[in-house]
C-alpha cells in the first residue's frame, strides 16, 4: 500500500506542481522570452526591408549620376521605395506587437471563457 499513497503523492503534486508553475512559467519568464522573440522579429523586418540602408543613401545618387536631373530623380525614386517599405514595416510591427498581446491577454481569456461554461447562469 506505501505504494499507492507515493504515486498518488506524485500525481497530486506534479498535476498541482504544473497548474501553479505554469501561469508563474507564463508570465515570468515566458513573457520575457515572448518579448524577445517579438523583439528579434521586428530587428530581422528592419534588416530584411533595408530601412537603414535606404535611409542612410537617400542623397547619394543612382548610377554615379551628378547632374541635377539625376539626382532628383534618384531623390524621388528612393523616396517612394522608402515610403514602400515603410509600409510594409508598419504592418511588421502591428503583427508584432499583436502577437504579444495575443501572449499576454490569451491564457486570461482562456480562463474566462472556462468560468463562462462552467456556471452559464451567472454572466
Amino acid at each position: 500500500m506505501p505504494a499507492v499513497k507515493s504515486i498518488g503523492k506524485a500525481v497530486f503534486y506534479d498535476v498541482g506542481g504544473g497548474l501553479v508553475a505554469a501561469p508563474l512559467f507564463w508570465y515570468t519568464r515566458g513573457l520575457a522570452d515572448a518579448f524577445k522573440w517579438c523583439l528579434r522579429f521586428w530587428i530581422d523586418g528592419w534588416n530584411r526591408f533595408g530601412l537603414g540602408v535606404w535611409l542612410k543613401n537617400i542623397f547619394v545618387p543612382m548610377y554615379g549620376q551628378q547632374d541635377t536631373t539625376g539626382r532628383l530623380i534618384s531623390f524621388f525614386m528612393r523616396l517612394v521605395e522608402i515610403l514602400g517599405r515603410f509600409i510594409v514595416m508598419v504592418f511588421w510591427s502591428v503583427f508584432s506587437l499583436l502577437f504579444f498581446a495575443l501572449y499576454v491577454i490569451g491564457p486570461l481569456v482562456l480562463i474566462y471563457l472556462a468560468l463562462r461554461s462552467l456556471f452559464p447562469g451567472t454572466n
